[in-house]
């Protein structure tokens, strides 16, 4: 059973009143030797829902013992603020402020703010504990009775998305979030119990008129475009070929919010979520620069084309579902970061299971994680098990049972991808690429030295990420004072442009499960940057730097797109029986052998056709059978026919066609 209870080293906390409360000086958290503290001079205070910012300001003003209300952080519409005591109280003055606090009507909880010794990182408790039952029966009604007689536990109810989780409201008790996490956690039947959590998360960014600019489109190596190799982009114009969309996909992009009135995504755009209880249905802060973040990455997704106006999207014909699930506060901002964003474990949770369930979004894109520093102060194994049980369902039940494609930046600081990454191992890792087909590091040749995307074991998958041209919140508000900006960066912008090519696999072939679209995207990834590729996995070949490749949407929509249409209309329809190609994945000019199945087949005069996604014949042959010992030139048995395979990598299809070019048999192979 996974425990909630965090085992702390308290150190330097001679005048900290929460040990005699609820913790008891234990060891170092044993899950990563992280040195976990109390923070002595600043508490989690949740207002009830309703209490106006002038209201909070008013009745902190009057509590004994706090520093004055302009030093306190107001977490907009949430109720949540992390007051600051004065460091010169005493244990009693502190436990007295404590209770003065708690005693107020309008307050409904008060709780630890926790901090990492090594990092000076910080997560807030908030009043609500969420549980997991072990159930056998999931139909039968469960025990609830030794949780609801705690005393500290109002309520309990099931949790809107996930079953068999509960969240237990908390009677508003002071610093009482903890011990009922960990008072549930050894109840007979519970997997696992933890606080709902106040999170700082890590955004992922590095700081058809401009069709020009859009690299990752299609490449010319143009001034325009940085001077990147030409061709180091994803095909995105090839693949318009096939399709620039469906309407009926809807990529959700979970994110600060985006801008419903912008003139180049309103078209796009779906009735949205505010998860985190501010009603804007989705719409960010746009009076920050920081909060243009969602709005950027809608953009990269599915700004509207041939609309004489702005960008084009990856999928300019899907939708877009905007679901803020942070905010930013004005008055924390750090040299060089900017301001933070803000979410909780709740919030994170409902954004979740309102995307998959309630919105039947077809993709998710996540450009944010936890920052490293926050899983020493989480327990088991580092992120929020509510979070990650919302993601885990959303992949596997998304999409009507079928899976949902759920993509995180991997991060930008050069390490390992991050959380959830790590233990949802299903969700995508997506790295940047530079415009010289690189792994985007300080060297690259895009020349921002200050940034590398997050690399090596976890990773699945790399888009371009560097000075993406994209959308801007309208107006003066955002990363630029117009409506688009022209260096959108980080693996922020990779993610989403790896959203929209999977928006575009889905389009022409939705019946495809989660395992079936990701694994079109990973096979068909080209194998570029000079990187050695020398681990085999699920999908083919991978490499530390890029994992199975840069995307190439090309060959991933056609591969979706001709399956489809190769399995159902000419295999079903017209009985086509199927060539035995080996090896079915090949290298670049290396000898492959076609078998023909069907002993009887007389193969005199036929012909065998190799075709790329393009549908243009790269290799023909006339067949004729081969002599056998009765010198019968019309029979022949279970032929083998050996061909080289083409010289560019990508999907082929072979075909047998008869003498006046009507299809026999089929099959395909993949070059690498």
């Amino acid at each position: 059973m996974r425990s909630f209870l965090l085992a702390f080293i308290i150190v330097a906390f001679a005048n900290c009143p929460f040990l005699n409360l609820n913790l008891a000086a234990q060891p170092t958290n044993s899950h990563n030797n992280a040195k976990i503290q109390i923070n002595p001079y600043k508490l989690a205070v949740q207002f009830a829902l309703g209490t106006s910012l002038a209201q909070q300001k008013q009745i902190l003003c009057e509590v004994n013992g706090l520093l004055p209300v302009q030093n306190h952080t107001y977490l907009q519409h949430t109720g949540i603020v992390v007051v600051k005591l004065n460091p010169q109280l005493t244990q009693a003055q502190t436990l007295q402020t404590a209770e003065t606090l708690i005693q107020n009507e309008k307050i409904i909880g008060v709780n630890e703010i926790l901090r990492d010794a090594s990092s000076g990182g910080e997560v807030g408790l908030l009043n609500q504990v969420f549980f997991r039952i072990l159930t056998t029966n999931a139909n039968a009604k469960p025990n609830l009775t030794s949780i609801q007689q705690h005393p500290d536990v109002l309520a309990i109810v099931p949790h809107q998305y996930l079953p068999n989780v509960y969240t237990a409201k908390l009677r508003k008790h002071a610093f009482n979030a903890q011990t009922v996490a960990a008072y549930i956690s050894r109840q007979p039947n519970i997997t696992w119990a933890e606080p709902n959590y106040l999170l700082t998360l890590d955004v992922h960014k590095v700081n058809d008129p401009l069709y020009k600019y859009q690299w990752a489109h299609k490449n010319d190596g143009s001034a325009l475009q940085y001077n990147g190799t030409p061709d180091a982009d994803m095909d995105i114009e090839d693949a318009w070929f096939y399709t620039m969309g469906d309407p009926n996909i809807k990529v959700a992009v979970l994110d600060s919010g985006v801008d419903t009135n912008h003139i180049d995504l309103v078209g796009n755009l779906l009735p949205g979520y505010d998860a985190t209880g501010g009603g804007t249905k989705g719409y960010p802060s746009i009076e920050k620069e920081s909060d243009a973040h969602g709005t950027a990455c809608a953009g990269i997704i599915a700004a509207k084309a041939d609309n004489n106006e702005g960008v084009a999207g990856i999928a300019p014909n899907c939708k877009i579902i905007p679901i803020r699930i942070f905010f930013y506060v004005d008055t924390i901002e750090i040299p060089g970061f900017g301001k933070l964003p803000y979410s909780t474990s709740e919030y994170m949770a409902d954004a979740f299971g309102w995307a998959s369930l309630t919105a039947q979004a077809d993709v998710l894109s996540n450009s944010w994680g936890l920052p490293p520093f926050l899983k020493n102060l989480l327990p088991g194994n580092g992120g929020p098990q509510l979070v990650e049980e919302s993601i885990a369902q959303a992949i596997t039940a998304g999409r009507n049972g079928l899976g949902l494609p759920t993509f995180f930046s991997s991060g930008n600081v050069g390490d390992l991808p991050q959380w959830p990454m790590d233990i949802v191992t299903e969700a995508i890792a997506v790295n940047s690429s530079s415009m010289c087909d690189e792994r985007k590091h300080p060297q690259s040749c895009d020349g921002e030295d200050w940034w590398e995307g997050n690399w090596g074991a976890g990773l699945d998958i790399s888009a371009p990420g560097v000075k993406i041209a994209t959308c801007d919140p309208s107006g003066s508000y955002g990363y630029e004072s117009g409506n688009y900006t022209y260096t959108f960066n980080g693996t922020s912008s990779a993610c989403p442009n790896a959203a929209g090519v999977m928006a575009l696999i889905l389009s022409v072939n939705p019946s495809l499960s989660f395992k079936q679209a990701y694994g079109l995207l990973c096979t068909h990834a080209d194998k570029v940057g000079g990187y050695a590729y020398d681990s085999t996995a699920t999908y083919g070949t991978w490499s530390k730097e890029l994992g199975y490749g840069r995307i190439n949407a090309l060959n991933a929509v056609a591969y979706a797109s001709i399956t489809k249409g190769v399995d159902n209309d000419i295999a079903i329809k017209n009985n086509l029986s199927n060539l035995v190609i080996m090896p079915s994945v090949s290298g670049v000019g290396q000898n492959i052998r076609i078998v023909l199945p069907d002993e009887n087949l007389q193969i005199n005069n036929l012909n065998l056709c190799v075709y790329n996604v393009l549908g243009q014949i790269v290799h023909h042959q006339r067949l004729s059978s081969p002599n056998n010992n009765n010198n019968n030139n019309n029979a022949t048995s279970k032929t083998a026919i050996n061909i080289a395979a083409p010289s560019l990598s990508g999907l082929y299809f072979v075909v047998l066609l008869s003498e006046v070019g009507t299809p026999i048999s089929s099959g395909k192979i993949m070059v690498q």
